[in-house]
């Protein structure tokens, strides 16, 4: 992939992302979970916008879950943590926010693995 390419890939997720983050916004009672990949790790942070503070977070650089790879059954493995997560402080229903990114695939498996530990949005 040329330099060229790659930089139009980018603007395109960049223009997706400001579009879809207009309508977006977490509270309190319902924080915004947003997602974020590389080639190489995933993270999913859940933040309350209104305060200005990131609530839970989970990745796979951390060391529990460096097994889990870059993948769509990673993502689900990924999903699963950040559900715990926030059932340990009684968040029930987040805002989900792709960051630009299409829902499918990882991103899809992520939001279906938080749903499967009992997270609604």
């Amino acid at each position: 992939m040329s330099t060229k390419e790659t930089s139009e890939k980018l603007r395109r997720r960049g223009q997706r992302k400001l579009h879809v983050r207009k309508n977006l916004e977490g509270s309190g009672t319902c924080p915004r979970m947003t997602v974020f990949k590389s080639n190489k790790y995933m993270y999913v942070q859940v933040i309350d916008d209104s305060a200005g503070v990131t609530l839970a977070a989970a990745s796979t650089t951390e060391e529990a879950l460096k097994a889990v790879k870059s993948t769509v059954e990673g993502g689900g493995k990924l999903g699963e943590e950040i559900g715990k997560r926030l059932k340990d402080k009684n968040v029930t229903s987040v805002v989900f926010d792709r960051n630009g990114y299409k829902y499918h695939g990882i991103v899809k498996a992520i939001a279906d693995g938080a749903r499967k530990a009992g997270i609604q949005f």
